[in-house]
């Protein structure tokens, strides 16, 4: 919960907006209420429901923003291998188990849509990597996709089960997330130049 209350229309949707984020990436938007996105937020929940809608709506909007900071982290012009692999699943992680979670709990069409759009754009991001050689030219880029998603996205939403079920340290893991990297690296790109 926040100690601050934040003051202003722009402020509140940002603090809801935060709130459910964190939220919904740890419980799914079923499993939580206006209430409890309010508390945490530190706002009343009538103002969510003012500036909102309905809690759905609200859903939509929080599927949204985290899809555009994921695709802004993504496909940014000067973004690498290493961002997008790397720095793209650790600093939007929280974003990314939101998108999923919201789609596992209600695959909306317009939440599809636009996760349709993000991966649109990285299918010609990979394009435009093997066409400047980065990538191997004879790997299908929604297969490429579809590989690191199924790996990444698994990882992370499994994280705290693996680790328990397996017995790992913080350490292990992120060792073992490395690895999964490098062997990407060895099988897809043109020459394994992420850091080791």
């Amino acid at each position: 919960m926040s100690d601050k209350k934040p003051w202003g229309k722009e402020a509140v949707k940002e603090a809801v907006l935060t709130a459910a984020t964190e939220l919904i990436a740890e419980h799914g938007f079923k499993a939580i209420s206006i209430r409890d996105i309010a508390l945490a937020a530190n706002v009343n929940h009538g103002l969510i429901t003012a500036y909102f809608g309905s809690k759905f709506e609200l859903v939509k909007e929080v599927a949204s923003r985290s899809i555009a900071r994921i695709a802004q982290s993504s496909l940014a012009n000067n973004a690498t291998l290493q961002d997008i692999w790397l720095k793209g699943f650790d600093d939007y992680s929280v974003d990314i188990k939101t998108v999923v979670r919201i789609l596992l709990d209600e695959p909306d069409v317009t939440i599809v849509d636009k996760m349709g759009d993000l991966i649109g754009g990285l299918v010609e991001w990979v394009k435009k990597e093997q066409a400047k050689h980065k990538l191997k030219r004879s790997i299908d880029p929604v297969f490429l996709l579809f590989a690191v998603a199924s790996l990444f996205l698994g990882a992370h939403l499994l994280e705290p089960y693996l680790k328990n079920i397996i017995g790992l340290t913080d350490a292990a893991f992120q060792k073992y997330k490395q690895n999964m990297i490098e062997m990407l690296a060895d099988e897809y790109f043109k020459s394994a130049s992420l850091p080791r």
